[in-house]
This record gives structure tokens, C-alpha cells and sequence, in this order.
């Protein structure tokens, strides 16, 4: 008897404890799926032979919007009604199973369901791009957007745009990904497959990267990069293939996204030997997150990407050659010494993309080399794989890059970050002459093909998923982003022209303010008229520009002759100390 009331209580206990874990998990979901509509009313569409659910996204608490990815039609979608739902959607009754063929796209219709104020519904088709479902096996986002670097098992399925299945299987691990970008609301995810696959035919590989490129509204910085830099590129895996496509997580339809290749040494990327050497150079306020990292320079820490065996003998390896390769740089008297540490090409092609780009991080963020340390092998520093565009080409607003100077060439990034390798191998002649000969036999008539026709192209082939993604994370206008980007770029390639093909000599002014510095290029011997007033750049009443050399005021309207900087100063202080 005892037995059995135990047995009975024990049950009793257990019963309650399933209820419980599920009212939390539920109370999770529908915290993880805030602006979401999950409770009453979704849809399933068809992903392969199986059925995928989809949530309806609250714009606001009157309006609901379906996201649905390019290959489905409104036949083929079927609503879900929580058990004992009712309530009518246009002039139709709800229930549950129906299909959408009645409605049509991009139309408002009212959804009125019990005890509530009429919502509008409106159904958005994405076009042209294969569609990503992606289910964490907790059903949750909640771990791998709180913590970044803790890994859950997942499961997708990848789908090209007319239906057909191109991958279904599941990922050892799914994890946040980002340094910066981390804290925009927007995440980009690591992948790792649990077994290699070729998707969306850009060669077998496990690890895959979804990059949310949520500094740029346009979307097609890393995109078009990428794929320049892979025509110009000097090895395979000068930079990773990569491929547009829609992606929905635990049926939360999260956006545009750009899947790419991840960045090592292996088959269908850097071909290689494992032993080689693939390092990382970046700021040093990411020193802690790097494997055996090491201080190169003032603000810029380097670290071993692979092998992961590598020990601290290889950590210490490869500082002293970086070292050595940076004294000899800068010794002007061993221009062929200093040349000797580096595979040319690949250096210089790898300067051409991040100068012609304006990348903003150039020489000191996201930046990858390799190197093969074994005697008898080739010992020289490779540049690559090209990494990190989406802060290119005036992306971020608060940086206001100038089209028309060198930016890559500087030696100092701003007061705390020392980026001279490109500066100073840009006085080497032989370093300069085949940048130079390259720009002009290979990466100029390209730019001007991918400026007259290959960026409207690119631009036309996502328009839609570019609208879609900027009503998702409301963003303001993704039209001007893309004009803007390629208005740029045009300024861009006219300067780098004039330079690099007129043969035009130019002269900068580095204008600095309190952590940061600004680039200037006007012909010598003509007035820069690009440099702005202090108060242009909204610094204080009274703040005027000095030339760091003499201390004098700096007229705006004089005529440049040399490279010079120039000092942002308050004029009361200064006739103070004067």
C-alpha cells in the first residue's frame, strides 16, 4: 500500500514538473519571439518534403506582416490556428489548414480574431534568393544571442530559389559571430556542418559564416568586394565565395543574410599544408579573444588562427619574423631586404582591394596572413584572404570617408593605432610600380565594368530582399544606401584614375582631432578645398586647424605643395600661449 501511494505521488510530482517546464519554455518562446505573433495565428510553408513554420512579424500592434521566401506561391501556404481559435481574415472565415490562394501579395487585409481590435495582415514575397531555416534544438535563440561564443546543436535546411532541396542536415554547432557588429540587433551566426557539403555549389566545406552585414543597408559591400577579389586574386581563396539568401530561425524570418565561406587553411578555401601558419592581425581591444596573441604594434595585437595545435614556440616563431620583416621595412636603406619577407603579389593586390575600396579597418582590423615557417619551404608573409568589408566604401555615418584621398597608405590609423606596413611599402618603388601596373593593366577597366553595369545588376537581383530585410530592422532607406554606395565608389575609381593612370601627383593633409584622423589629397600646388572647418566636423566654437609642424593657423585656401598635418586647437588656448 505504501508502495503504491508513493508510486502515485511520485507520478503526482512528475506531472507537475512537466507542466511547469512547459508553461517556462512557452513563457520563453513567446519572450524570444518578441514582436512576433506566434500564439494564434502562422503558417506552414513547404521546405523540401517537409512543412516549415512560419511567424507572423508585428510591425506594430496593429499590423502583422508574413515574410515568405521567393519559391513559394500563396497556394502553397497553409494557415495554423492554435487549438479553438476562430475569427475571419479579409471576408473569409478563418480555420485552421486553409490555403492563401485567395489572397494576393503586398495587399492589406483585416485579421479579426476574438477580444480584440482589428490587425491588418499583409503577405511580402522575397525574389531571386535561395531561403535558410535554421531550428536550435531548444527551439530558442535565447543562448546563442546572450552568449556568444556557446554553441548549440541545430538543425537546416537550405533551399535554392525554385523549391528544390540543396541541403538538409543538421550542425554540430551554430554560435553568434562578431566583434563590433555583435551589438546590433541583427546578428551574424558561425556554422559548422556536421558533415562537409557543397552549398549552393561554392565547394565542400563544414564551417560557413551567415554575415548580417548590419553596418551596410545596402548589402553589397562584402558581396561585391568578395567576388572583385576573387577575379583579381593571386591563389585560391584570395577571398571566400559567397551567396545572398533569406533567412528564417525557429520560423522567425531574420533578413537578408550573405552565407560565405569562412576564412582557413583547407580543401576549396586556402589550399595548403595544415602546418601553415594562418594569423590574424587586429586591434588590441580584441587581444583577449585571439589564440597565443602577441602586441605587434601601438594598438595592434596579432594572434594564430591555425593550426590550433600551434604552440607558444610557434607564437614566438612567427613575432620575431613579424618584427624583423617590420625593422627591416622601415630601414630605408634594405628596400630589397624588406621585400623579401612578403609574397609580392599577393600584397599588393591585397593593399589595391582595400585601398580602391576605401576599407576603413585596412592594415589594422579583421586583416588575415600566412606564412609557411618550415625550412625548406617558401618563408615569405602572404597577404589574405581578403576579410571584412561591410565598414568599406563610406558604409558606417559616423566616418564621413573622403572618396578622393589614400587612405590605406596611412601610418597611423588615429592617435593609438600604428598601421605603417602599406604606408611604408608604398615608398618602396618596386612595391609601388606593380601596385601601380596592376591598377592600371587589371583592377581599372574592371571597376569600370563593375560600375557601369555589375553593381546595378547585383542591386536589382536583391532590391526586393533589401526592402523586406529594412522593414524587418527598421532601417530608414536602403535606396539611398545604394545609391550613396555607388556614387562613391564612382568618385572612387575617378580618383584612383587620375592618380594612378594620368599620372596626376598628389599631396595629403592628415587632419587630426581628439582620437581621430582625416585624409586629404589635392594635385600639388592647388588649394585642397575637401578639408572641412572644425565646425563642419561639430567640434566646439572656437576650435580652428594649426599645422602640427609650426604651429601657425592653417588657411583652408592656401595652396598645398607638400604632405603636411594639421591640428585641431582652440584659438583662445593658443593665443593664450602665445
Amino acid at each position: 500500500m505504501l508502495k503504491k501511494l508513493s508510486l502515485c505521488i511520485m507520478m503526482t510530482l512528475l506531472f507537475f514538473a512537466v507542466i511547469i517546464v512547459c508553461v517556462f519554455m512557452e513563457a520563453q518562446e513567446a519572450e524570444n519571439y518578441s514582436g512576433y505573433r506566434s500564439a494564434a495565428v502562422s503558417c506552414y510553408i513547404p521546405v523540401g518534403e517537409r512543412q516549415e513554420r512560419i511567424l507572423w512579424w508585428e510591425e506594430n500592434p496593429s499590423h502583422y506582416i508574413v515574410f515568405l521566401p521567393s519559391y513559394v506561391e500563396l497556394d502553397s501556404v497553409q494557415i495554423s490556428l492554435e487549438r479553438g481559435i476562430t475569427g475571419t481574415i479579409g471576408e473569409f472565415e478563418l480555420k485552421d489548414g486553409m490555403d492563401c490562394s485567395a489572397f494576393r501579395l503586398d495587399t492589406e487585409y483585416v485579421l479579426q480574431l476574438p477580444e480584440q481590435s482589428q490587425i491588418s495582415v499583409r503577405f511580402v514575397r522575397s525574389e531571386n534568393l535561395p531561403s535558410m531555416y535554421i531550428r536550435t534544438v531548444s527551439g530558442s535563440t535565447e543562448t546563442i544571442h546572450t552568449q556568444r561564443n556557446v554553441w548549440e546543436y541545430t538543425e537546416i535546411q537550405l533551399v535554392d530559389t525554385d523549391g528544390a532541396l540543396n541541403y538538409y542536415g543538421g550542425l554540430d554547432e551554430i554560435s553568434g559571430r562578431g566583434s563590433g557588429s555583435w551589438y546590433y540587433d541583427k546578428k551574424s551566426y558561425n556554422l559548422k556542418l556536421n558533415r562537409p557539403a557543397d552549398l549552393l555549389h561554392m565547394g565542400e566545406g563544414r564551417r560557413w559564416i551567415l554575415l548580417a552585414n548590419a553596418l551596410d543597408e545596402s548589402h553589397l559591400r562584402n558581396k561585391t568586394v568578395y567576388d572583385f577579389a576573387r577575379k583579381i586574386g593571386s591563389y585560391s581563396g584570395f577571398a571566400p565565395d559567397c551567396e545572398y539568401m533569406d533567412v528564417f530561425l525557429n520560423g522567425d524570418y531574420v533578413g537578408l543574410y550573405l552565407m560565405t565561406e569562412r576564412v582557413e587553411i583547407a580543401d576549396n578555401r586556402v589550399e595548403a599544408d595544415p602546418s601553415v601558419i594562418l594569423f590574424e592581425v587586429d586591434a588590441i581591444s580584441r587581444y583577449e579573444r585571439m589564440n597565443l596573441p602577441f602586441i605587434l604594434d601601438w594598438g595592434i595585437a596579432a594572434g594564430i588562427k591555425s593550426p590550433k595545435t600551434s604552440t607558444e614556440r610557434d607564437r614566438d616563431n612567427l613575432m620575431n619574423r613579424l618584427f624583423e620583416f617590420q625593422d627591416t621595412l622601415c630601414d630605408e636603406s634594405k628596400e630589397q631586404e624588406a621585400l623579401q619577407y612578403i609574397d609580392l603579389e599577393s600584397w599588393s593586390r591585397r593593399y589595391l582591394i582595400d585601398e580602391v575600396f576605401e576599407n576603413f579597418d585596412g592594415g589594422c582590423h579583421s586583416q588575415f596572413f600566412f606564412w609557411d615557417p618550415r625550412e625548406g619551404h617558401d618563408n615569405r608573409i602572404f597577404a589574405g584572404p581578403c576579410w571584412d568589408y561591410d565598414n568599406c566604401a563610406d558604409s558606417w555615418n559616423e566616418a564621413k570617408q573622403n572618396p578622393r584621398c589614400f587612405l590605406v597608405q596611412r601610418i597611423w590609423k588615429n592617435d593609438s593605432e600604428h598601421t605603417p606596413w602599406y604606408g611604408t611599402l608604398m615608398h618602396k618603388e618596386m612595391f609601388r610600380n606593380r601596385v601601380i601596373e596592376l591598377y592600371r593593366t587589371e583592377l581599372s577597366p574592371l571597376l569600370h565594368q563593375l560600375l557601369e553595369s555589375e553593381i546595378v545588376e547585383q542591386a536589382e537581383s536583391i532590391e526586393t530582399a533589401v526592402r523586406l530585410n529594412a522593414t524587418r530592422w527598421h532601417l530608414a532607406n536602403p535606396d539611398e544606401a545604394i545609391a550613396h554606395f555607388c556614387s562613391f565608389m564612382s568618385e572612387r575609381v575617378d580618383f584612383l584614375d587620375s592618380a594612378w593612370i594620368d599620372g596626376v601627383e598628389y599631396r595629403t593633409v592628415t587632419a587630426k582631432s581628439i582620437g581621430d584622423y582625416r585624409f586629404y589629397c589635392a594635385p600639388t600646388g592647388t588649394v585642397c578645398a575637401d578639408i572641412p572647418s572644425p565646425a563642419e566636423l561639430g567640434m566646439e566654437k572656437g576650435t580652428i586647424w594649426v599645422r602640427e609642424d609650426t604651429g601657425e593657423p592653417f588657411d583652408r585656401h592656401s595652396v598645398i605643395w607638400d604632405d603636411l598635418t594639421i591640428v585641431a586647437a582652440s584659438e583662445e588656448n593658443r593665443n593664450s600661449a602665445g
